[in-house]
């Protein structure tokens, strides 16, 4: 089930025109919270050069964002994808706990074993801003969830402190050693990263929203440990575009790939773009 070492590295984005500033090492795979690519851009299927792009079956991945969104899911078109994610941080949503979704992943299954043949199934990714709220979350479903299938475990790490080339390697070594103990717990099932950053977003991290100096110092030491860990079969930087919102304050967050206006990539895409494995 290993990934070979070129479709490691993705994307988190919705909008075509941010996928095209990045070459393909940079792009083997995409995901945008959503059942579909176009379900937030229609240009993935009214342009031609947008619908290139997710050709190759390793591109796109789908995700059933949350309970809700199991009632209208349906089996993914299988020329954009070979596997299935499923519900977004729902630590952090109302109701859905691991309890709650390891009742209903009977469904999730179908979904996956509709497609011939059948998708990968990735766990839910829990976590967002409280890691030991999101670890707890994983462990309530891997616990409740006796005999279900999952392929792989979805996760995500904001737990960072960039300030520094010595506390940028801390966090990326402790980053690894906690994705290495998650393999470990859980049947030593592949890892994909779908979220990841030098801290993102609002409290409870008291080093949340750091500059994009910050950010580029965490991704040079990451990305070769990703690279190196035959356990981490995907991994995806958060997030292409990052526009203001409450969530991320400030004009154009650090952690964002492209500039404000999402016309052009950032210091930080620039070195996620170019980024050689023979390095």
């Amino acid at each position: 089930m290993a990934s070979p070492p070129n479709v490691k590295r993705g994307l988190v984005a919705r909008f075509c025109k941010h996928t095209r500033l990045f070459p393909p090492r940079a792009r083997r795979w995409q995901y945008n919270h959503g059942a579909t690519l176009e379900e937030f851009d229609a240009t993935w299927r009214t342009d031609s050069a947008c619908r290139s792009l997710h050709t190759s079956a390793e591109f796109y991945v789908p995700m059933v964002y949350d309970l809700s969104a199991l009632a209208t899911a349906r089996p993914p078109n299988r020329t954009h994808t070979t596997s299935l994610l499923g519900m977004n941080e729902p630590s952090d949503h109302k109701n859905e706990t691991g309890r709650a979704v390891a009742a209903r992943w009977h469904e999730m299954e179908a979904i996956a074993d509709r497609s011939s043949p059948a998708l990968l199934l990735g766990s839910p990714s829990p976590g967002g801003l409280e890691l030991k709220k999101g670890e707890r979350w994983l462990h309530e479903f891997m616990a409740h969830c006796v005999g279900c299938r999952v392929d792989f475990l979805a996760l995500h790490w904001y737990e960072c402190d960039g300030s520094t080339e010595a506390t940028a390697e801390a966090s990326a070594r402790a980053m690894m050693g906690w994705l290495s103990s998650v393999h470990q717990r859980f049947g030593r099932r592949p890892i994909w990263l779908t979220e990841f950053n030098c801290g993102d977003g609002a409290a409870p991290q008291p080093l949340a929203n750091q500059s994009a100096d910050h950010h580029l110092r965490f991704m040079r030491m990451a990305l070769p440990l990703l690279e190196a860990a035959s356990f981490v079969h995907r991994y995806a930087w958060f997030q292409t575009w990052q526009r203001h919102t409450p969530m991320h304050p400030g004009h154009n967050p650090g952690c964002s790939l492209t500039s404000l206006d999402g016309s052009a990539k950032s210091a930080l895409g620039r070195f996620y773009a170019a980024y050689d494995l023979k390095r």
